[in-house]
C-alpha cells in the first residue's frame, strides 16, 4: 500500500521530531501557542508603528506611551522573547530590505553607513544586527559586503536585543532607541533618494 511505505526522516523533518521519543508533544505545544504569539507580535507592531508616528511628529510623550504599552504586554513563550524586542528589530529590518529593493543607486547603503556612523546608539545597536542578517540574506557585491562590513566593526557587539534580559523600563527606553534609528536611517535615506 503507498501510504504503508516508511518516512525517511532526512526528508521530512516533521518524521525526525516524532521519532526523537517525545513524539510529536513539543510540535503540538508550540502550535497551540502560535496564535497567542501571532497575537501578541501584531498588538506589538501596532502599538510601535504609532510610537514611530509619534516619534516622526515629535511627540515623545505619546511614543513613550506607546512603547510601554508594548512592553507591558505578556513575554511570548513560543519565540522565547518579549514581543517588543522581536517587533523593534523588525522594524529596522525591514526598514533596511525595504530600501535595497526598492533602491538601485545604493542609497540605502549610504543611509545604513550614516546610521551605523552617527545615528543613536541603539539604533547603531540595531542596524548592526539587521545588516548582519542582510549581509547574509542578500546578493550583494563584495565592494558592498566590504563596505558594510568596515561600518560594522565601529559598532560595539551586543547580542540581540531579543536575547537582552531588561528591566520594562530599560526596555522601553532600548526600543525607543531603536525606532530613533529606524526614523534616522529613513531620513536619511529620503533625504539622499532627493539628491538624485
Amino acid at each position: 500500500m503507498a501510504g504503508d511505505e516508511p518516512i525517511d526522516p532526512l526528508e521530512d523533518p516533521l518524521a525526525r521530531e516524532r521519532d526523537r521519543g517525545l513524539g510529536d508533544i513539543p510540535l503540538r505545544a508550540s502550535a497551540a501557542l502560535a496564535p497567542f504569539s501571532e497575537t501578541q507580535q501584531e498588538a506589538a507592531a501596532n502599538l510601535l508603528e504609532k510610537a514611530l508616528l509619534a516619534i516622526d511628529d515629535g511627540d515623545d510623550a505619546r511614543a513613550r506611551r506607546m512603547v510601554e504599552r508594548a512592553v507591558a504586554l505578556p513575554y511570548d513563550e513560543r519565540e522565547q522573547a518579549h514581543p517588543a524586542a522581536l517587533v523593534a528589530e523588525q522594524a529596522m529590518y525591514d526598514a533596511v530590505t525595504d530600501a535595497i529593493e526598492e533602491d538601485p543607486d545604493e542609497d540605502w547603503l549610504d543611509a545604513a553607513v550614516g546610521t551605523l556612523t552617527h545615528g543613536p546608539e541603539e539604533g547603531r545597536l540595531a542596524m548592526r544586527d539587521a545588516l548582519l542578517a542582510v549581509l547574509q540574506d542578500y546578493d550583494l557585491s563584495e565592494p558592498e559586503r566590504r563596505r558594510l562590513r568596515q561600518a560594522m566593526a565601529r559598532v560595539p557587539e551586543r547580542s540581540e536585543l531579543h536575547t537582552l534580559e531588561l528591566t520594562p523600563a530599560q526596555l522601553t527606553d532600548t526600543v525607543l532607541g531603536v525606532l530613533d534609528g529606524v526614523l534616522y536611517f529613513e531620513d536619511g535615506y529620503e533625504e539622499l533618494g532627493r539628491l538624485h
